[in-house]
């Protein structure tokens, strides 16, 4: 079925592919159409068949191929649109979906109710923005049809508690300003793709009659090659980097983080009394402490000095005077970390305790050789490495340049071996010409 009947239009067979289905075809006793004359598969079904049994007829490539794809299309549409947008899905990092469909996302945007398919998808699961990628196959020509959708959900409206609470990041959905920036520049991103080149056009929709859904745009993909496992990467890696760049506030939606707002996400964080223990680990928010709830510093980085015991929260420094009376005595969450933020919709404490005590390990590092560059500087001593020139009768080494304050006089330098230890001494040093 990937790969179109092994079809070369398709461009999606491989050699395995074709050595498996060979292998399959002889272990189903199925055959294909061959011209060389050869006993049927049905008159070698038909010998071995009973006298009340009928010989079965083997199918060839070509009608087991139309029979699976009508199946499929059959299924497909006996599923109504909301299920169909979770009959293939991969979620990408930051919670933005990529939904398969097994018809053209043109041909999707015409069905009853899509609109509203899509808008009630987005919001039970608080997604940003939605990526539908649709398939086509002719079953006469095995010509592959592509087309990408991108999908911005509206806004809900705030509800009267959120209102009364004067936090208006925190609403249940995704701002109408991030959800569609992310939508333009997922949009934008595809359409510039050179890895690989999805070669994308504009299609019009509503040609069926019926409205195009709200928020929905539709691009007929040129290179029909290019499945969703080649655009997911390109995805993946724009979403990380708009994610490292994020700076965000409390009460700021971010899109890429999902429908949720970086304000209640820290307001749920922040009413954790006790560290909770998940698979034998303490709950990140617990393990490092940061100046900023929004921003990773690495001067701000350093161990806690009570890791189980939550500390008061602090106001946001930044914070202006209208917005704290706004928001009230709002409390922003002293332990985190760029990687907490960035996981907030899928915390892993495995993984959170990983990355952070890499970067400690890390940071760590870099202070104690800056901490013996300083010392060696200091003392004006220590070894800065030497360069054996030769040996010489009598267990003397011939170097040169041992010694920190032979660094601006390099000499000749003539070691002699210690018995035993087999330690180094200084036996002469003639200083080198000019």
């Amino acid at each position: 079925m990937d790969t179109a009947c092994l079809s070369e239009a398709a461009g999606r067979a491989t050699r395995l592919d074709r050595e498996v289905a060979a292998r399959l075809r002889r272990r189903l006793r199925q055959s294909t159409p061959s011209p060389s004359p050869s006993p049927s598969l049905s008159e070698k079904v038909g010998s071995n068949t009973g006298e009340g049994e009928a010989a079965v007829a083997p199918l060839g490539e070509e009608e087991l191929f139309g029979l699976l794809v009508a199946a499929r299309a059959n299924s497909a549409l006996a599923l109504p649109p909301r299920q169909l947008l979770s009959r293939d899905l991969k979620v990408v990092e930051a919670r933005v979906p990529i939904a398969s469909l097994p018809m053209l996302v043109e041909e999707f945007a015409d069905l009853p109710d899509a609109g509203a398919a899509m808008e009630s998808f987005c919001s039970e699961r608080r997604f940003p923005a939605l990526l539908l990628m649709g398939l086509r196959i002719d079953t006469e020509t095995k010509a592959l049809q592509r087309d990408i959708g991108i999908f911005s959900p509206r806004p809900r409206p705030a509800t009267p508690s959120t209102a009364a609470s004067g936090n208006s990041g925190a609403s249940s959905t995704a701002s109408p300003t991030s959800s569609g920036m992310l939508a333009e520049q997922l949009a934008s991103l595809l359409r510039r793709s050179r890895e690989p080149p999805l070669e994308l056009e504009p299609v019009r929709l509503g040609k069926g009659g019926n409205p195009p859904p709200v928020g929905l745009s539709v691009f007929r993909q040129g290179n029909h090659r290019a499945s969703r496992k080649q655009v997911l990467p390109v995805v993946r890696a724009h979403l990380a980097s708009a994610t490292n760049d994020l700076d965000v506030s409390a009460g700021s939606s971010v899109g890429v983080l999902g429908s949720s707002s970086i304000g209640s996400a820290f307001d749920r964080a922040s009413a954790i009394k006790q560290p909770r223990i998940r698979n034998g680990f303490t709950s990140p928010f617990g393990l490092y402490r940061t100046s900023s709830p929004s921003r990773f510093s690495e001067l701000a980085l350093r161990p806690s000095p009570q890791p189980h015991q939550a500390p008061a929260p602090l106001h946001l420094q930044q914070q202006q005077p209208q917005q704290q009376a706004q928001q009230g005595a709002f409390p922003a969450l002293d332990y985190a970390t760029s990687d907490t933020l960035r996981a907030l919709h899928r915390l892993d404490p495995l993984e959170l305790v990983a990355r952070v005590e890499s970067k400690r390990s890390r940071l760590r590092a870099t202070r104690e050789r800056q901490d013996r560059e300083e010392q060696t500087s200091e003392t004006g001593t220590g070894t800065i490495g030497a360069v054996m020139l030769g040996t010489e009768p009598g267990g003397r080494v011939v170097v040169m340049g041992v010694g920190e304050e032979w660094r601006n006089s390099p000499s000749i330098v003539r070691m002699q071996t210690a018995s035993g230890s087999g330690a180094l001494t200084e036996e002469s040093r003639t200083p080198l010409p000019e």
